[in-house]
Order: structure tokens, then sequence, then C-alpha cells
């Protein structure tokens, strides 16, 4: 017991003194840091997790830019993701503050909360998890943000490519690329592409999502044969994404 009240004081003062980062230079108040205590216990109560843990992903959001307020917010969330996908709070807490920062979200409790059930959905109904999928998010958010796709989007398409043996590193290389190829088409890609009738961006000229025009294209080379539809998406997509 006093181990933990050490680790949990020790998180605290760790995390109090970061606020003067994270809150516009402005330290955390004792009034302040005792309501935050208070806030971490209950949740604690009221979980698996210890104070100490929800302190220490707490102190993490913090160091991802999240002030005071976000964090208070945002915890029972984290929290409650953990808990129903069985990672640790720490790839939970990590994963959502990296998701936000890439796909250039504010950090709102209504913003985590629709990151960890984008997450959390895809984990639970897919062979892909949770840590699975924030792997290859950390290579695969920028890209996205660049070329107009959205997180519900290559979330799904990273529980698809799991369905189909491709997770973590290797769905991350394999789906950036095939984002990449479809952003700035070669000449023939583009050929290709008004030859099946297939476009990548909708009328108002915005990148559309990505598992439409997949399932476009599979639609347009169907009729072909095995070898002419493969000719075709990897004129698209280039070799490398069809290997995956």
């Amino acid at each position: 017991i006093v181990d933990s009240f050490s680790k949990l004081e020790a998180g605290l003062n760790q995390f109090k003194a970061l606020t003067g980062d994270i809150n516009g230079g402005l330290p955390l108040l004792n009034a302040q840091a005792a309501q935050f205590k208070s806030e971490v216990l209950e949740i604690a109560s009221n979980s698996k997790f210890a104070a100490s843990e929800i302190v220490e992903a707490a102190t993490e959001m913090g160091k991802m830019g999240f002030t005071t307020d976000q964090v208070s917010n945002s915890m029972k969330t984290i929290v409650t993701a953990a808990e129903a996908t069985g990672e640790s709070l720490g790839t939970v807490a990590a994963t959502v503050s990296a998701t936000l920062n890439q796909f250039d979200m504010d950090r709102t409790a209504a913003n985590v909360q629709k990151v960890t059930d984008e997450i959390s959905y895809v984990a639970n109904k897919t062979a892909a998890s949770f840590s699975s999928i924030s792997e290859a998010l950390k290579g695969i958010g920028p890209i996205a943000q660049g070329t107009g796709q959205s997180l519900h989007s290559v979330v799904g398409m990273l529980g698809f490519m799991a369905d189909r043996g491709l997770t973590g590193s290797n769905s991350m290389t394999v789906l950036s690329n095939m984002m990449l190829r479809l952003s700035k088409q070669t000449p023939e890609a583009a050929k290709m592409m008004k030859l099946l009738g297939v476009s990548a961006l909708d009328a108002g000229g915005n990148a559309r999502p990505l598992e439409q025009v997949l399932i476009d294209i599979a639609k347009a080379t169907k009729p072909l044969g095995s070898g002419m539809k493969t000719a075709a998406q990897e004129v698209i997509f280039g070799k490398y994404a069809m290997k995956g």
C-alpha cells in the first residue's frame, strides 16, 4: 500500500510539473492538483487500473499536448477503451493522443471518444488488435491526412487487411503506398483508371474514401481474366502493394 501511494504521489508530482508546459505556462495550482487526484482515484475505484497507472497515462497525454482539463475530460474514455480491448492503458493513451495529432483533430472529449470508438470497433470485429492498428497508424496517419483519407476509412482498411494476414508495419507500408499512388497517379495509372471508369476524386475534386475506390476497381476488373486483372491493379498501385 505504501509503495502504491508513493508511486501515485510521484506520478502526480510529475504531472503537476508538466502542466507548466502544457497549460500556457501556468503551473497546476494545489486546488487543481487536489481535484485531479480526486478524479483519478474515482476512476481507479471503478476500473482494473491502479491510480498510479492512470496518472502515468495522463502524463503521457500531457507530453503529447493535452492540457489538464483535456486529460480530465478524456481519461474515463481512455480507461474504458483499454478495458474493452485488453490493451495497456499506456498503449491506448499514446495511440489516441498521436492519432488526434496526426489527423489534426482537436483534443476534445468528443474526438477522443471518436478515435477510441473507431479503433476499438475494428479491433473487436476483425483480426486486427488495438496495438497492431496503433503500430500501423504511426506511419499511415500523416499520409492519410495529406491525401485526404479519413480516420474511419484508414482504420476500416487496416481491419480488412488484418483479416487477410496483413497487420502492423506490413499493412502500414501497403496502405500508405496505395494512398500515395492514388493521390499522385503516374500517367499510366491515370490512363488505366480512366479506362476502367474509376475516379479517385469526387465531383468536388476531393479524395474519395479509399475503400470506395477499391470496390469500384474490383468491380471494373471483375470481368477480366486473372492475369489482366493483376496487371491492371499493378499499373495503378505498383507491384509491392499488390504483393501485399
